[in-house]
């Protein structure tokens, strides 16, 4: 076999092909020691990349790396938004609202000072690097919480921290950028302003196609749409992403807004069937397979004199993220909750739990194709920090909720939020 290359149409199908059924076969290897997928796949495109078997090649910034991760990144926030339950997250709305914009904040300046004192690059180039990595991932949490289950009431407000976070670190990343390609100062009152604007735009345009789809995939909407849900979720997902592309907004932010309102369509009077729940649950399959095939990237992606120039830096931003930026975090904004009453053992559970993934990578691809200075040192650092945290923590986390006590009761009537 020559060297696959994903932006020859042919060659690409040969790739999806390849990743699909190795990952499939890494997926059930890495079921019952539950050991956290994504890591495997990482490894996976290391294997078959320019540093292994040399058989896939990847330019980071061609146009079909670009659809896949964005097409990849717009159907997991989608997703993400469609398993939250609206109404069970009700009593935990301050803690999540606080750690997915405040705590992504303070993850960002937390990382972007040690960077500054590690790379000795430009506060404005530490600051991107901080939004590209201050997310977690819940295309990692949830398959985690999967195998390893802890409480409802902390699993859920865990799983909707990680949808949501991604959508605002990547409106934050986005207004960092565009300094930096710029090679201005940020200044606050336009930061603000252009943060509004896109988080806004977002949340508009994913308000109006998440209500659109879920009246049309509702027992009030027409009814031969009825028995094509999947379908329309993905329509939703990927129109929502790209029209608030084109008005300037967060496509991210957009996706996970519109699967918000259209898996809980209940919460806004319309009804939906259960055979068009069972419907619903095919997009899980091309999110699965583009989940598979954007880890595979980044692995591929991965050149090693960078990421062998940048190792004792790269673990140090990750210590950071994960020892120091993570606490950090948690503490500014959970404990003032008195709606939740978080139990300091929940507390704690918080503050190890931060696996980032899907999004930094998207993320730190971008950055790569928009030309930002440093791009290799960027891309390696975002790799460490991913595989460190994969690694680390979604490999203890059920260790760890063990130790504190917080494993899911098989009791019906476990207090959900």
């Amino acid at each position: 076999m020559g060297v696959l290359n994903l932006a020859n149409w042919q060659d690409a199908m040969l790739i999806i092909a390849l990743v699909g059924l190795l990952g499939a076969v890494i997926s059930r290897l890495t079921e019952r020691p539950r050991i956290p997928d994504v890591a495997a796949f990482v490894v996976l495109g290391i294997a078959l990349g320019p540093a292994g078997l040399r058989v896939l090649h990847v330019a980071g910034g061609s146009g079909a790396s670009q659809f896949a991760v964005y097409t990849g990144a717009a159907l997991l926030l989608f997703e993400g938004g469609c398993q939250m339950n609206l109404r069970l997250l009700r009593r935990a709305a301050l803690t999540i609202s606080l750690l997915a914009t405040l705590g992504v904040l303070i993850t960002a300046l937390a990382v972007a000072l040690i960077a500054m004192w590690l790379f000795h690059f430009s506060f404005l180039w530490c600051l991107l690097l901080g939004s590209i990595i201050a997310s977690t991932d819940p295309a990692t949490l949830i398959p985690v919480f999967a195998r390893t289950p802890i409480r409802q009431r902390l699993q859920q407000a865990l799983e909707a921290e990680s949808a949501v976070n991604d959508a605002t670190a990547s409106v934050l990343f986005a207004v960092v950028l565009t300094s930096v390609k710029a090679q201005q100062p940020l200044h606050l009152a336009s930061a603000f302003a252009m943060f509004g604007r896109e988080a806004g735009i977002g949340l508009a345009m994913g308000t109006v196609f998440g209500f659109f789809g879920a009246w049309l995939t509702s027992e009030n909407g027409p009814p031969w749409l009825r028995l094509h849900t999947s379908v329309v979720a993905i329509a939703i997902a990927l129109g929502s992403y790209a029209l608030a592309v084109d008005l300037g907004g967060s496509g991210l932010m957009s996706a996970f807004a519109s699967g918000a309102i259209f898996g809980s369509p209940g919460v806004f009077g319309m009804a939906r069937s259960q055979v068009q729940f069972a419907e619903l649950a095919h997009v899980a399959l091309p999110t699965a397979l583009l989940r598979m095939l954007i880890f595979t990237l980044l692995g591929a992606q991965v050149q090693f004199s960078a990421l062998g120039r940048d190792l004792g830096v790269g673990l140090a931003i990750a210590a950071t993220l994960m020892f120091i930026a993570r606490p950090l975090t948690v503490l500014a904004c959970v404990p003032g909750d008195r709606f939740a009453k978080w139990s300091a053992r929940e507390i704690v559970l918080m503050m190890w739990v931060r696996e980032t993934g899907v999004i930094p990578a998207a993320l730190a691809t971008s950055a790569a194709a928009a030309g930002v200075p440093h791009a290799r040192d960027l891309m390696a650092v975002t790799f460490l920090a991913i595989l460190s945290t994969i690694l680390l923590q979604a490999t203890s986390t059920g260790w760890v909720a063990k130790l504190l006590k917080l494993e899911r009761q098989s009791d019906p009537g476990e207090e959900l939020l």
